[in-house]
């Protein structure tokens, strides 16, 4: 049964993967709760943009890239309320916490 999860994480993740930083597909999926843990991917994707822009000296790309970052925050959070479910109920929640807190950290 363990060897289902890592299996089940990369069929999630290989889609967010693929889209390569496009927050109208993301948009179109349509479960709230793998679109926001997608949005999150999109979010961790456009932090690394957003630094190598920066050390390039290209601030319109950081800001372009800042920007979508917190649409996609933004989106995962909306996303999550759609659900109706509580936050306590909901390991979705759990991730999106963790995956913003992971992204302040490695980031910084």
């Amino acid at each position: 049964m363990t060897a289902v999860r890592p299996i089940a994480c990369i069929l999630l993740f290989v889609p967010a993967l693929l889209l390569g930083g496009d927050l109208e597909a993301v948009k179109a999926v349509p479960d709230l709760n793998h679109r926001a843990e997608m949005a999150m991917v999109n979010a961790d994707q456009q932090v690394d943009v957003a630094r190598k822009a920066w050390a390039a000296g290209t601030q319109e790309a950081a800001a372009r890239a800042v920007t979508e970052i917190q649409t996609s925050v933004q989106l995962a959070y909306d996303s999550l309320k759609k659900t109706g479910k509580s936050a306590r109920n909901n390991k979705y929640y759990k991730r999106v916490e963790l995956n913003m807190t992971e992204i302040g950290r490695a980031h910084v």
